[in-house]
């Protein structure tokens, strides 16, 4: 819920209306200076069922309309984080855990399989002999019109062009540079080029 320190936004064609909750939606704040923006008509936040979210500090989190369904949507924002939902997404159920300074951005039309992961941290942190830290977080980019299969695990540094497809239960933890392409495997690698894919 809403409080003086927290802001939930709901954009429509009625304009900018802060609100203190959205049907559809489990935000709680446990620090300050976050903001959740829903780009939603009523009758487009009614796609939306059992999707929660979580923040520190100084988060933000934008969600966009879609024509078909989002549920069971779990979304963990840390301190100066950032997660963005682009328009039409698909999914009945993804989770996202936003370490601190980090983004992860999910463009449009993207269909998401149910229990995939996005993780843009390893949650521990990795040292060499010298104290170097080895592992920092980094942000996360799905593109737009990807599909994703079920129980997938998008890690740090994943960078998705358009109109791609992940075979289901892939790792992913690179940038792929290639676009309507096959991804499949742990780590996923290029099994096919030149792909397209209907919803």
């Amino acid at each position: 819920m809403a409080d003086s320190d927290n802001s939930i936004y709901l954009i429509n064609n009625n304009g900018k209306t802060k609100v203190d909750n959205v049907e559809g939606f489990n935000i709680k704040f446990s620090g300050v200076h976050n903001v959740v923006e829903i780009y939603c008509s009523d009758e487009e936040l009614r796609k939306f069922q059992n999707c929660n979210i979580r923040f520190r500090d100084n988060g933000l989190t934008v969600i966009k309309p879609t024509c078909y369904s989002v549920s069971n949507m779990d979304i963990d924002i840390e301190s100066d984080s950032k997660f963005i939902l682009g328009k039409n997404t698909f999914s009945y159920g993804f989770t996202v855990a936003c370490k601190r300074n980090t983004s992860c951005i999910i463009g449009d039309g993207s269909f998401i399989g149910t229990a995939s992961k996005f993780r843009t941290s390893d949650a521990h942190k990795l040292y060499d002999k010298n104290g170097v830290w080895l592992n920092p977080p980094a942000d996360i980019v799905i593109g737009n019109h990807v599909w994703i299969g079920q129980e997938c695990l998008i890690l740090k540094k994943t960078v998705v062009p358009d109109n791609c497809v992940i075979g289901a239960r892939s790792l992913l933890n690179k940038e792929y540079k290639t676009k309507n392409a096959l991804l499949v495997g742990s780590p996923a690698v290029i099994k096919k080029r030149n792909i397209s894919w209907e919803p």
